[in-house]
């Protein structure tokens, strides 16, 4: 399986973060 390809609820349900958190996240690791 490859990994970072999730969505963020996705994300969100895997990291147990909420939605806003990892949306907050992956605005700093924008590639």
């Amino acid at each position: 399986m490859k990994k970072g390809k999730m969505t963020n609820e996705e994300i969100a349900e895997y990291t147990g973060l909420s939605i806003m958190e990892v949306e907050q996240l992956a605005g700093l690791q924008t590639v």
